[in-house]
């Protein structure tokens, strides 16, 4: 298949993948086909290689304030803060508070539910200020649910503007509606919430209503990308009375549900005037804080039948067509099997309470399910608490500074969002501090921390992903499952590192790390789960949208799966941070020699070398109306979020990156701003972020590896040259000087790569004929590469084997264009000569 059919083949996938996620938003306490998986806490420990500064203090002052624009609520505190400012912070915030939200899906409204009320869910025995405005505000429950707010406003004259930051207040997205529209960002109809001012009249909140700080609305606003969206609603489109100096009372509602929400949060708000400036008055919010809650019945008995209930209870669901019927999973299917996913994320027991409902528990069970997830013990370090771990918002492992100076356990809590920036151009001080190209920050031989390099991305959120169903509500006899090829050699690797995780003996350890690889490569050699859809058989006859859609999503759940074991491996067995034993970690060249590749001490990485994350990409499984998906924002953000995902917990600095497309990665990053079939070129353009993969690249190769030892072989090394950026990047505020810096960087850690090796040790093809012609060689030693113009370019010019006259070409654009130095100019044009000594490259001196 050609490259472009292939991109479109994998973004519509990540539609799918979405529909898995985001059907997963309950809060807890619910398996099977809605509830939520964990993803707990991986943090890695490896300070002493961080290049990029791990303080702000260290930072440029231009970095600090990109930061700082950021935190409206801090990347892990428990709540965000007030403030009238728009930036990334209180996106953060929002965006977990949506998300837990439509997790919980309680059975009973407001009035009805004292037991389900934000202030008892999460603070229980707590004294809190009745003064306050806690936030998050959680609206999560049974469609129609009203949450109420008083709002003191200093002064209403000149107001324009309620912000709003919000949490899974978008559907979830697959592609199916932008097939039944036609239209190539198409959503569900209707909307998630609305709110009212004073009384007035409902506004529902849809991308017809409300605008998204810029950020967001490069990502579709309210279309299904982010969890986390900041959203601004006109005072007029409230209506009468509208606001008044005084006490306001705001209400939020939700609406409806698609079968797979419960609900959504709001992380922060604001009331400003024409110029931004906040109206509300000072200190009304308070950050609810975990730390401070208790078991809804505080009693061993109680605690004990949650734990039985969260194995055992029977449970019914909504699912994808939003109709009551009864379930297979549990909630222990769709969760970490202790429940401590939701115990690390900090799900409220509001919401653990309303999605236990929402799967048809009593409420004393969802209370008691409650009971057993607030008595979960974290085992964090000495110093850290529950409010130091993750937030429901937060995206696990969200990058940025200070990162890896927190304990290992805290890392898959990430940076919060107050972590993202606001633009891609920003990453540039984090790449380049103070303006300057350090080689051991962006050489081949550096580092480029994946981990501390914050970005103008929102990462999915916890709720994406866990399975938007259980495997046992995917296969014709869930009877099978225990002696099934996935659960036992899950259950091998699991017993074998409780036995011996910290054996003195190497080989016991090692020989863990072994049968949990072996039991994650069963996703491939093992096949389907018993009587379970894998991959599409595009040649089954009779092919019909439903089972188009139902064998995309069950692909997606089936991947959630893996991931979500292979992240409650991770931390169960605190295995995050001691790469340096995996001893598994070894391949086979071309010449047959067995090589063992170990990631170097104190680096945190996944004890996994091969893939894990980034095939959740829905483009890798979605089939039919499904690869709609493709075309849309949603599905493009999908792709790139979960491949740069693997790249943070798995990338293998300086062992190999075997678990990455690193052919695709990039293109996938591009694609944030057009879809691979040119539906919008709107959206958001990663230029850095592009960079910051290829840097990537050549850092994970180690210097002993050969040309034929490439990943994906020698292909891939000629991305660093490949000129990606728009021709308008001035027009994106890229200075020429930005683009010269970003571009000679990326030429330079190409060859520290490519210099390593001699005339001879590059892969070639025997002779210069088409039948020879293959993407994983290079022309003989005698072809003399030249120029060619590009209308004489032929389908695949560099992918698929003109690699001579390819890196010629690739060289000159560099020259006359003056986007490299004359010093790194010659030695392109030196290694080029050393590859192909005949080439025309004389031609290509400064």
């Amino acid at each position: 298949m050609s490259v472009i059919n292939f991109h479109n083949f994998v973004s519509k996938v990540s539609s799918i993948f979405i529909v898995c996620v985001l059907s997963a938003c309950g809060g807890g306490g619910g398996g099977g086909q809605t509830a939520n998986s964990t993803a707990a806490s991986l943090v890695m420990n490896s300070s002493s290689l961080s290049v990029v500064a791990n303080s702000s203090s260290s930072l440029s002052s231009s970095a600090q304030s990109t930061l700082s624009s950021y935190s409206r609520s801090s990347s892990q505190d428990s709540s965000p803060v007030a403030t009238s400012s728009s930036s990334r912070t209180s996106v953060s915030s929002s965006r977990s508070s949506s998300h837990s939200s439509s997790s919980s899906r309680s059975s009973s409204r407001t009035s009805s539910q004292s037991s389900i009320s934000r202030s008892s869910s999460s603070q229980s025995s707590a004294t809190r200020s009745q003064s306050k405005v806690m936030l998050p505000i959680e609206i999560i429950g049974e469609p129609g649910l009203i949450e109420s707010v008083d709002l003191p406003v200093t002064s209403s004259a000149n107001a324009t503007t309620i912000k709003l930051t919000t949490h899974r207040l978008e559907w979830r997205e697959d592609g199916e509606f932008a097939t039944t529209y036609g239209q190539p960002n198409a959503v569900r109809p209707g909307s998630k919430g609305s709110m009212r001012l004073n009384g007035g009249a409902w506004l529902p909140l849809t991308n017809a209503t409300v605008t998204c700080e810029k950020h967001e609305a490069q990502f579709g606003c309210l279309n299904g990308s982010y969890a986390t969206v900041r959203i601004k609603i006109p005072l007029i489109s409230l209506g009468s009375p509208g606001v008044k100096t005084g006490v306001n009372n705001v209400e939020f509602r939700f609406d409806t549900t698609d079968g797979i929400s419960s609900g959504w949060r709001i992380l922060n708000m604001d009331i400003v005037n024409s110029t931004g400036d906040s109206l509300l008055q000072n200190d009304i919010f308070e950050d609810d804080n975990p730390d401070l809650w208790t078991p809804p019945l505080n009693n061993t008995q109680d605690i004990a039948q949650g734990k039985i209930l969260w194995q055992t209870a029977n449970l019914t669901d909504l699912g994808f067509s939003n109709s009551r019927h009864a379930i297979n999973g549990k909630c222990a299917s769709c969760h970490f099997r202790d429940a401590s996913d939701l115990a690390y994320f900090n799900y409220s027991n509001k919401s653990i309470i309303a999605r236990s409902m929402f799967h048809g528990l009593s409420e004393l069970q969802a209370k008691q399910i409650a009971s057993y997830v607030r008595s979960i013990d974290l085992k964090l370090p000495q110093g850290y608490t529950r409010k130091d771990a993750g937030r429901a918002w937060n995206p696990p492992y969200q990058p940025g500074p200070g990162l890896d100076d927190k304990p290992v356990e805290l890392w898959a809590a990430g940076a919060g969002l107050s972590a993202v920036l606001e633009d891609d151009l920003q990453m540039k001080h984090f790449m380049f501090p103070n303006g300057e190209y350090k080689e051991e920050i962006l050489g081949a031989n550096g580092f480029l921390n994946p981990r501390e390099t914050p970005q103008a991305l929102q990462y999915p959120d916890w709720n994406a992903w866990v399975p938007a169903m259980a495997i046992e509500d995917m296969v014709s006899d869930p009877t099978q499952l225990a002696s099934s090829p996935h659960f036992t050699k899950l259950k091998t690797a699991d017993d074998w590192l409780t036995n011996y995780r910290y054996s003195d003996d190497e080989w016991l350890f090692e020989q863990g790390l072994w049968n949990l690889k072996v039991w994650r490569e069963s996703q491939f050699s093992d096949g389907n789960f018993v009587g379970g859809f894998w991959y599409t058989d595009r040649d089954q006859p009779n092919r019909t949208v439903e089972l188009e859609l139902k064998q995309t999503r069950y692909n997606l759940a089936k991947l959630a799966w893996f991931n979500l074991r292979m992240m409650e491996m991770q931390l169960k067995h605190k295995l995050q941070d001691i790469t340096d034993r995996a001893g598994m970690m070894s391949y086979v060249d071309d010449n047959g020699v067995t090589h063992k590749r170990e990631i170097p001490v104190g680096y945190r990485s996944w004890s996994m070398p091969n893939r894990t994350l980034f095939e959740t990409a829905p483009h890798f499984v979605s089939d039919g109306v499904g690869l709609t998906f493709n075309y849309t924002k949603p599905g493009n953000y999908l792709s790139t979020a979960w491949y740069s995902m693997e790249q943070i917990v798995n990338g293998g600095w300086r062992a190999g990156s075997f678990g990455l497309d690193w052919n695709y990665h990039p293109g996938h990053i591009s694609n944030t701003h057009r879809s691979a079939t040119g539906f919008y070129n709107d959206g958001a353009i990663h230029l850095y972020r592009h960079a910051w993969s290829t840097f990537w690249l050549y850092q994970s190769m180690p210097a002993d590896w050969t040309p034929q030892s490439f990943a994906f072989r020698q292909r891939q090394i000629g991305i660093g040259l490949d000129v990606q950026f728009s021709s308008s990047d001035e027009d994106l505020g890229l200075t020429f000087a930005d683009r010269k810096q970003l571009q000679d960087a990326l030429a330079l850690a190409f060859l520290g790569v490519a210099e390593r090796y001699s005339t001879n040790q590059w892969h070639r093809r025997t002779a210069d004929t088409e039948a020879l012609r293959s993407a994983d060689n290079f022309e003989t030693v005698d072809y003399v590469a030249h120029y060619v113009p590009p209308q004489n370019h032929v389908e695949g010019w560099c992918e698929w084997g003109y690699q001579a006259d390819c890196y010629y070409e690739r060289i000159k654009i560099l020259k006359d264009n003056q986007f490299v130095t004359d010093s790194t100019l010659n030695r392109l044009v030196n290694w080029g000569l050393s590859v192909w000594p005949k080439g025309e490259w004389e031609q290509l001196r400064p």
